[in-house]
């Protein structure tokens, strides 16, 4: 009902007692005034006068009305009344800002809404985006970028589900992408839509490990790097439509565009730079090689984000405008987004423009969550693998060797807007490098693995730990001098590991591995 029913509305029953009313022509905007003057049941602690007062505009805000007056204002605002469920679904987005904003306190009684508190809206909620982010830089594609751009469509492989389901755990319900079980769209549905911009990239120039030594290097140094995608435009997540694309500035492939080598923060790459540096004045020639992360890897990213961000707005109507995203546990109920703030806030990409790396990897294991899948958020895990390259895909920890580049130590850092996630790139000799597929961290880096395989392998087992642990990459972030000899026995057992993994797979090609690390580390008195 639009106005007020005149038949069914007699009074409002209030500690026992009713307030007659006699039945009368008003406006909703009558009764509004009426009952925020006349009655205690929502008075002062609903914001009556914030009610009237808004509808008094030439164009007022029915979702703050609806959330500020709750059920009993639904039937004084037209075109909301029965309709009133689909109406506040619809307006979920403008609602999730004021919502936030009310605060329940749980030792008042709720019967007559005392309980409840309107917070004042926040100030320092950012409404624009800086200048240098991955959603401007597609719109700044030109048309001829764009016109040479491929297309693409990439689908995960995952297997199906079990037909029938069953109580029994599913494993194709749960991926490395993410430790919750996936409902919605289920992995091996997963789907991703883009544009590579394969004109603004070069080819990366294939190496043996002969050829490297050959070549001079000296010392290769592991740099960790998330496996995300870069030079695309994903346009699209499982069907979701962004209605602003998103340009992909990940880590590996990072070096395959212009004279660039890599990025990240400034001090951070500063003190790599250093070491690399350092090898240089000793007369040495370094290489560099990208390590892998876990599945989880690119959360800190901004194109990660952006792309979670997005998949969002474009799935808000099927969202619960009611989800709040937390800070660490249930329990500890702490806001993650700033009051005045929902989740699906137009100024959320916005919002999260501004966060640092550590601060947008929070927002996303949020919504890494069996709550936030109820609710409707899109799966974390899906973006995880819609954002990850492919070839990086369920690879090892530390797995290195797709991308390899000389650092220019000689120049300083460029503190340019080249990158939306960080604020330091620095350039490479000569063209990318790769070594084919990727290959163990053992292979790579045998004298640093060697010793943190043995103190990870439990007493008395008979075979070495070969899995990298979450403290072995931290130990290569924090230790800019950890790196490998390029001598004659670590080419020979890379050139033997390649001749293996073409001729009889790559398990047999890790065995060799394991035995050449374990040979090596003999002769060097470590066994």
């Amino acid at each position: 009902m639009g106005l007020l029913d005149q038949q069914s509305y007699a009074g409002y029953a209030n500690e026992g007692q009713r307030l007659a009313v006699e039945p009368m022509s008003f406006t909703p905007m009558d009764a509004v005034k009426f009952i925020a003057e006349a009655t205690p049941i929502i008075g002062d602690a609903m914001a009556a006068k914030e009610i009237y007062d808004e509808l008094q505009k030439p164009e007022p805000d029915l979702g703050y009305v609806a959330v500020l007056g709750g059920a009993a204002l639904l039937g004084l605002i037209p075109l909301i009344g029965d309709a009133a469920s689909p109406a506040i679904k619809k307006v979920g987005k403008g609602l999730l800002d004021m919502a936030d904003r009310i605060e329940v306190d749980p030792s008042v009684m709720g019967s007559t809404f005392g309980n409840i508190k309107l917070n004042p809206k926040s100030s320092d909620v950012p409404r624009n985006m800086p200048a240098n982010n991955v959603l401007d830089a597609v719109d700044k594609l030109t048309p001829e970028q764009i016109n040479a751009a491929t297309k693409f469509e990439r689908k995960s492989g995952f297997a199906k589900p079990r037909d029938g389901g069953g109580r029994a755990k599913d494993p194709a319900l749960f991926t490395p992408f993410s430790s919750k079980k996936q409902t919605g769209i289920p992995p091996s549905e997963w789907k991703v839509k883009g544009r590579k911009l394969s004109s603004e990239t070069v080819d990366p120039t294939f190496k043996t490990a002969e050829d490297l030594k050959n070549e001079g290097f000296t010392d290769m140094f592991g740099f960790v790097a998330d496996g995300t995608i870069s030079d695309t435009v994903i346009d699209e997540i499982n069907d979701l439509k962004f209605s602003r694309p998103v340009m992909q500035q990940g880590g590996h492939e990072f070096g395959d565009k212009g004279k660039l080598g890599f990025a990240s923060d400034n001090v951070a790459l500063d003190t790599k730079r250093k070491s690399w540096e350092n090898t240089v004045q000793k007369g040495g020639k370094p290489i560099v090689s990208p390590m892998t992360m876990g599945a989880a890897g690119g959360d800190f990213s901004m194109h990660q984000t952006m792309n979670l961000a997005q998949a969002i707005l474009a799935n808000a109507d099927n969202i619960d405008p009611n989800f709040v995203p937390l800070k660490g546990a249930i329990k500890n109920n702490n806001r993650l987004l700033p009051e005045g703030m929902g989740l699906l806030s137009p100024e959320l990409p916005a919002y999260l423009s501004t966060l640092k790396g550590g601060e947008r990897a929070a927002f996303v294991k949020s919504l890494d969550t069996a709550p936030a899948l109820a609710a409707g958020v899109p799966s974390v895990g899906a973006i995880r693998w819609a954002t990850t390259a492919p070839e990086l895909t369920n690879q090892p920890l530390l797995s290195s060797g797709y991308r390899a580049f000389q650092p220019d130590v000689e120049n300083f850092l460029d503190y340019g807007d080249t990158h939306a996630s960080y604020n330091a790139t620095i350039d490479r000799v000569g063209n990318n490098m790769t070594m084919g597929d990727v290959r163990p961290w053992y292979m790579q880096f045998p004298d640093e693995a060697y010793p943190k395989m043995v103190a990870s392998t439990p007493s008395g087992s008979n075979m070495l730990k070969t899995e990298a642990l979450p403290k072995d990459i931290r130990g290569f972030q924090m230790n800019p001098n950890m790196s490998q000899k390029i001598d004659n026995e670590w080419v020979e057992a890379n050139m033997m590991y390649d001749e293996i993994l073409k001729t009889q797979g790559r398990q047999a090609a890790e065995l060799f591995g394991l035995d050449a690390l374990v040979n090596r580390a003999q002769r060097l008195g470590n066994y």
